[in-house]
């Protein structure tokens, strides 16, 4: 089953890859018939996986009714008679249904959703081996449509590819495709797609030029996450590693998760046992009441329990209505309080850059120069205290950053550690929202903690010298629109 997904998902990629995909996107608004998913920058991409609440798939894309109800669980309106994890329903909109020239739309706005919100979830990830892959993916549709920079920034950074089965094993989605296993990629040589060698153009075309990088990534993917395609591709390029034995771990940890599914499956099963026989006892006993031979005793005594219950019902409203009540009195004082504070930094930062300017016209009044076109390129950096970093209990108490600034930011960040070699990662925030980095606490001590670079949204952290992006610890930099 898991082998004719991942087929069928991939299918779509290559399916696709003969087909037009000169998509325009609207930021923040999802994506349209015209976004250019192929010239699409590897920060954009990354933006839109880390926010990708704000994307839903358009139900006109699909072709008939079959695939429907794939599609709403994934837009999140999963059905109550519906138990399937919604990354798993997310690959399948993807993958089974579209073959026509609105597919890539189609599989990038599921893929996005997949991969975004439902892939480094506990509750909502694919659930075994699996879990991640629709992050994995992603980044294969951007590969075979050319665009190899959002592709490696998928593969790289998305939180998503480091995953957790049911059972909370740490699984990787992302790292079988760009090692090109088999298992996945059979169909690599179909003849319509000449030039199009699934099984080891990722590892040739993507990182030709950085397998020093594949190789970290593959070795923190088989060390932390026993992921067997990393193992078996360590060994190609002479390490010594018993995969066999990890082959075995997760085999023993795929029988675990289809064990944990069937419990779950008997107990909800259960469950609806024992309403059915609460049901039947509650009748039961109202026919046993005195005057049940009157054919409106049972109604009777069911209004008179449904009033009961109305009334314990109204009084659990009004305790909720008035905790409720509560809490939004403290979060509007807690909003004015923020308020208030970014007020103070928005007046320190306009005397700043008020001093600035007349620094600026100055120069510019000596030189005759472009100060206005500068201005509009370069915008000034923002306060790391704009950044507040706590362990997200919600994603395993993994890293998150929460933006505590009155304006959307757009963050990069580094491991401190000069040792560390897995390089720049970023993320947009909007106010008071919150990106998880898919990173546990010991992996952050290791990591000797991050470096932050804070730009509004719509710029990103540059060296102050060479205006290149920031790619180590501790650089002097300044804000470049992009």
């Amino acid at each position: 089953m898991s082998k004719m997904l991942c087929k069928c998902a991939l299918s779509v990629v290559l399916i696709i890859f003969g087909s037009q995909c000169c998509f325009a996107v609207t930021r923040g608004k999802g994506f349209g018939p015209q976004t250019d998913f192929k010239n699409m920058s590897a920060q954009e991409v990354l933006g839109f996986v880390n926010n990708a609440e704000g994307i839903k798939i358009d139900s006109k894309l699909l072709q008939g009714s079959f695939g429907k109800v794939e599609l709403k669980s994934c837009n999140g309106n999963r059905p109550k008679w519906s138990n399937n994890r919604l990354e798993m329903e997310c690959a399948k909109t993807a993958g089974s249904y579209v073959t026509n020239h609105d597919g890539i739309l189609l599989a990038m706005e599921a893929l996005f959703r997949g991969c975004g919100i439902y892939a480094p979830t506990g509750d909502e990830s694919w659930g075994d081996d699996r879990s991640g892959m629709t992050c994995g993916l992603l980044g294969g549709l951007f590969f075979a449509i050319g665009n190899i920079d959002a592709a490696r920034i998928v593969w790289d950074q998305a939180p998503g590819c480091h995953s957790r089965d049911v059972n909370g094993h740490r699984t990787n989605g992302c790292m079988r495709f760009v090692v090109g296993d088999e298992e996945y990629v059979e169909y690599s040589s179909a003849p319509r797609f000449k030039g199009v060698n699934w099984g080891n153009r990722p590892v040739e075309a993507a990182y030709q030029s950085d397998q020093a990088k594949l190789l970290v990534m593959a070795q923190e993917a088989c060390t932390s996450e026993l992921d067997v395609p990393s193992c078996s591709y360590l060994n190609r390029h002479g390490a010594r590693i018993d995969v066999a034995a990890v082959q075995n771990v997760q085999d023993k940890r795929s029988d675990d998760s289809l064990a944990r599914f069937e419990r779950d499956r008997e107990e909800r099963a259960a469950q609806s046992r024992e309403k059915d026989e609460r049901f039947n006892a509650v009748m039961g006993g109202l026919q046993s009441l005195p005057g049940a031979s009157d054919p409106n005793a049972v109604v009777n005594a069911g209004n008179q329990q449904a009033a009961a219950i109305r009334a314990v019902g109204d009084a659990d409203a009004a305790q909720e209505q008035a905790a409720a009540q509560q809490r939004l009195a403290a979060q509007r004082a807690a909003q004015l309080g923020a308020q208030q504070r970014a007020a103070a930094q928005q007046a320190q930062h306009t005397t700043n850059q008020n001093a600035s300017s007349d620094t600026a016209n100055t120069s510019a009044g000596n030189t005759g120069g472009n100060n206005s076109q500068a201005s509009i390129q370069y915008a000034p950096s923002l306060s790391a205290t704009c950044v507040t970093q706590f362990w997200d209990p919600k994603f395993y108490n993994w890293l998150s950053f929460e933006n505590t600034c009155s304006q959307a930011i757009h963050l990069s960040f580094i491991a401190t550690s000069t040792n560390d070699a897995f390089g720049m990662s970023s993320t947009d925030i909007a106010p008071g929202q919150a990106s998880n980095t898919g990173w546990s606490q010991s992996e952050v001590t290791r990591k000797g903690g991050f470096t932050l670079f804070v730009c509004p949204a719509g710029y990103v952290a540059v060296d102050a010298v060479t205006n290149q992006s920031v790619n180590r610890p501790n650089q002097d930099y300044r804000c470049k629109k992009w």
